[in-house]
C-alpha cells in the first residue's frame, strides 16, 4: 500500500512538472519582435514588457501577462488595456481581440492581426490544420457590401468541395446566415476565395492597401477599374446596423466584405 502511495505521488509530481514545462514552453515562443501589417511592430520581452510601434513612434508601452493557455493581458500604467487571444505556429503569431470582456459583445471579434517574427527561421508558415479555404460564391454580377453571419441555427446542408473547402453561397440580397462556425485564423491567413460568374475575383484585406498611394497601387499591380473583393473583417458595422440588414437580432460574428471596382472601394473608404 505504501509503495502504491509513492507511485501516485511520483506520477502527480511528474504530470505537474510536465504541464508547467509545456505551458512555459508555449509562452516562451511568444517572446520576441514581431512585424504586423504596414509599419506596425510588436514586442513581447522576456521581462514581460509589451510595446507597440507604428513606424518610428512608440504607440503603446506597457506590461503583459499570460492569464490562461491562449490569452495575453496587456496593462498600461497598471490599468487594463487589452486581452489578446493568440495562436502561435512556426514563426507566425495571430492576435485577435473581442469587442468586450463581458456582456452581449464578449464573443464578438473586433480585430485580427497576423504577425511575423523578425529574423524568422522557419520555412513553413501555414499550420496544416488550416490548409482548406472558405469559398464564397457570389450572386451573378452582384456589387456592394456582403454580410456573412456565422454559427447560426439555420436548416441548410453544409456544402464542401471535393478537397474539403467550405462553400458559402451569397444570395442576391448580399447577406446570409450560415451554420458554419467562424474561423478567425482563415481570415488572418487569407484562406479565402471569391467566385462570381464561375470566375475567381482577386481580393485583399482592407488594412493592407487602402492607405497606399496611387503610385504604390500601380507598383503592386492593382487596376482601379478592375473588380475586387475588399475583406473588411468581422463586425465592422454596429450591431444595430447589422440587425437592420438581416431584419432580426444577430448574436454571432459577422464577416463583411465589399465587392466593387477598386476605384469605388477607395472612394467609399475616403468617406469614413
Amino acid at each position: 500500500m505504501l509503495k502504491m502511495r509513492h507511485l501516485f505521488l511520483i506520477l502527480f509530481i511528474f504530470f505537474n512538472c510536465f504541464s508547467s514545462f509545456s505551458q512555459s514552453d508555449t509562452e516562451s515562443k511568444v517572446i520576441g519582435d514581431w512585424y504586423g501589417s504596414g509599419e506596425t511592430k510588436f514586442l513581447f520581452s522576456s521581462e514581460n514588457i509589451f510595446q507597440l510601434h507604428i513606424g518610428n513612434k512608440l504607440f503603446i508601452n506597457g506590461k503583459y501577462s499570460f492569464i490562461d493557455s491562449d490569452t495575453i493581458r496587456v496593462f498600461v500604467e497598471d490599468n487594463f488595456f487589452m486581452d489578446y487571444v493568440y495562436v502561435y505556429f512556426n514563426d507566425s503569431l495571430v492576435l485577435y481581440t473581442y469587442k468586450s470582456k463581458s456582456g452581449q459583445l464578449r464573443n464578438h471579434i473586433d480585430e485580427i492581426t497576423l504577425l511575423t517574427r523578425i529574423n524568422k527561421v522557419s520555412l513553413n508558415n501555414s499550420p496544416s490544420t488550416y490548409s482548406q479555404t472558405d469559398k464564397f460564391v457570389l450572386h451573378d454580377n452582384y456589387v456592394g457590401l456582403v454580410y456573412v453571419s456565422f454559427n447560426q441555427k439555420v436548416e441548410h446542408v453544409q456544402r464542401f468541395d471535393s478537397v474539403g473547402n467550405r462553400i458559402i453561397e451569397i444570395p442576391s440580397c448580399g447577406y446570409i446566415k450560415t451554420s458554419f462556425k467562424e474561423e478567425p485564423l482563415k481570415y488572418a491567413l487569407e484562406k479565402m476565395s471569391f467566385i462570381q460568374n464561375e470566375k475567381y475575383i482577386p481580393f485583399f484585406i482592407d488594412s493592407k492597401i487602402l492607405n497606399l498611394t496611387d503610385t504604390e497601387l500601380k507598383q503592386a499591380g492593382f487596376d482601379r477599374e478592375k473588380l475586387y473583393v475588399c475583406v473588411l473583417g468581422f463586425n465592422q458595422s454596429s450591431r444595430k446596423e447589422i440587425n437592420g440588414i438581416f431584419g432580426e437580432d444577430i448574436q454571432g460574428n459577422v464577416l463583411m466584405f465589399q465587392v466593387d471596382t477598386l476605384k469605388i472601394i477607395l472612394d467609399d473608404f475616403k468617406k469614413y
